[in-house]
């Protein structure tokens, strides 16, 4: 009852009190230190640097120069009607250099080096104080009087320009794994409540910067909302884009609720959290009952008629990321069950070959019982002959060489513990903040934010044993990194897996893991790709058998990893 006062008295509140709930910076600043005072001042100042977006050696100092304008123009005292063509101004030249770095960071983005998360850093700093401006310069407009008219019409081409501002600010974060400003979600909600009694949420304006012409603050959030409710971080760099871009061209066809009676197939949204609107088959019954998705305190946005596309374009033509997008939104894929705060500490190593490495080192004790038991019944083998190997690099010897292994030594263990192998498959101490049934939500160390990748597999050391996942979404902060971690088995093994060839030959090992769950059926094996697929014929090594299978159905599939059904 008190949120509800609390959500009512908001849209009632008056402007000076609303920049205190949006932290907005006071306007008491006399004059710009560039000494302009009109477009067109500003216009030739900036000219005199010939600084391009799309030249590298200028892009930090533009970003620097925009990122201090836009400061002093969101505390400037001058009137709105000269505050407003200057932001114009600045968001053309913040617009293109954000594009412009983006584009060029995106062909080394597969790298995901935190060097790279931390150039960008300042194009998230830049976007985020062209929404408090713009933000700030609502304000100053719900205090003016003048014309109807022009006032509606200037309010919804600035309330557009925040929104837009903020959705450009979430899609470079989400796009390179960087964590979004605190209460970013929630402020743009919020000023784009603020809009609805006035009705020039939906107004649309005038954008030189939109290939459509004209857009809406509500056309601008609908993008947003329907992006992220749809999971990008689980998708690669050009499913993002192709995302985006086709969100873009759905975002007309949702409409917004404030009050519904049932919450169907819908994203809820509310103003009470900083977080995206979820796909209700995501919520609890009791979240969705609570009252926190509707007005005053937030609304539904309706995706029937975009549904109804999909439906369509998939009887046509089959397309995985419209097939997905459409599972999600339409509740095939739900929470399951919910998360719970957790507390404690574990052991991640991050990839495969670190995973086996460490699963050997630790003697993972595969719970359960004997092997053997996993692969079924197996033949008998004997190895008659056996070629030597060379202890130090792992190479077949010739006939007449000869390797002896270093005797034991202090020496010895302090040089393997410095190898490169060692630091490469080295295990972090990562925190637990919350669990569910099938996943884990991890906080690690800043320094392990380079290795994170969606998709990549993770081996997590908890109290009763190893299990292993699937990295889903990871956020860099300044001081840390955070992972959600999909759980795929909690009982797994290092095995070594070689692939027949062509000729009747077998390849090199390779190493893999063998995983089952609580009972002996479901027993798949882990794989690099894209080094296997199905219905290759493969020799499972453990160390107690060998076995040949052949791999059957792929049930889980990442750019790094590949689970596959055998017989």
């Amino acid at each position: 009852m008190k949120d509800d006062i609390k959500g009512s008295a908001r849209s009632r509140m008056a402007p000076a009190s609303f920049a205190i709930e949006l932290g907005l910076p006071s306007r008491a600043l006399p004059a710009l230190s560039c000494g302009c005072a009109s477009e067109s001042q500003l216009d030739r100042w900036l000219s005199q640097y010939e600084l391009h977006p799309f030249h590298p050696s200028d892009q930090q100092r533009l970003v620097t120069l925009l990122s201090g304008l836009l400061e002093e123009l969101g505390q400037w005292r001058a009137p709105a009607a000269t505050r407003l063509p200057m932001l114009e101004l600045l968001r053309q030249y913040v617009i293109s250099c954000n594009d412009a770095i983006v584009t060029q960071r995106s062909a080394i983005s597969g790298t995901q080096l935190d060097k790279l998360r931390r150039s960008l850093q300042p194009v998230v700093g830049v976007l985020q104080k062209l929404f408090v401006a713009y933000a700030g310069l609502w304000v100053q407009l719900e205090d003016t009087a003048g014309v109807p008219f022009v006032l509606r019409q200037k309010r919804a081409r600035v309330l557009h320009r925040a929104v837009d501002a903020c959705g450009r600010l979430l899609r470079v974060a989400s796009r390179f794994g960087l964590a979004p400003p605190e209460r970013c979600w929630r402020n743009m909600q919020l000023l784009l409540q603020r809009g609805f009694p006035q009705q020039v949420a939906w107004r649309r304006v005038a954008d030189p910067l939109d290939s459509r012409g004209r857009a809406s603050a509500i056309d601008a959030y609908m993008q947003a909302a329907l992006f992220f409710s749809a999971n990008p971080g689980q998708l690669d760099y050009e499913q993002q884009d192709g995302l985006w871009r086709r969100t873009r061209e759905w975002c007309r066809l949702a409409t917004l609720e404030e009050t519904w009676s049932a919450p169907g197939q819908g994203l809820m949204a509310t103003t009470a959290v900083d977080r995206a609107p979820l796909p209700a088959g995501r919520l609890a019954e009791e979240e969705l009952t609570s009252g926190r998705f509707s007005a005053p305190r937030g609304w539904k946005v309706n995706l029937t008629g975009i549904l109804q596309r999909l439906d369509k374009h998939l009887e046509r033509n089959f397309d995985p990321l419209v097939e997905r997008v459409r599972s999600v939104w339409g509740g095939a894929v739900g929470r399951g069950d919910n998360r719970r705060p957790e507390r404690g500490d574990c052991l991640v190593t991050v990839g495969l070959g670190s995973t086996c490495f460490n699963l050997r080192e630790g003697g993972s004790g595969s719970p359960g019982g004997d092997v053997s038991a996993w692969l079924g019944a197996v033949e008998e083998r004997v190895c008659l002959e056996a070629e030597s190997v060379d202890y130090q690099s792992g190479r077949t010897l010739s006939d007449y060489d000869v390797s002896l292994p270093n005797a034991p030594s202090l020496r010895s263990e302090r040089r393997v513990q410095a190898s490169g192998a060692a630091r490469h498959y080295q295990t972090e101490v990562a925190e637990v903040f919350n669990r569910s049934a099938s996943g884990l939500g991890l906080k690690l160390p800043s320094a392990a934010s380079e290795r994170l990748r969606v998709g990549e597999l993770v081996g997590v050391r908890m109290p009763d044993g190893w299990q292993v996942g699937v990295i889903r979404w990871h956020l860099s902060r300044m001081d840390h990194s955070r992972a959600g971690v999909e759980i795929l088995a909690r009982h797994v093994v290092p095995v070594e897996v070689r692939r027949r060839c062509s000729g009747g030959r077998s390849s090199a090992p390779i190493p893999a893991l063998l995983t089952r769950d609580g009972n002996n059926n479901g027993v798949a094996l882990i794989l690099p790709v894209p080094l296997f697929k199905a219905y290759d014929e493969v020799e499972v090594v453990t160390a107690s058998v060998t076995r040949s299978v052949s791999l059957q159905r792929q049930t889980v599939a990442t750019a790094n990893i590949a689970r596959f059904d055998f017989v």
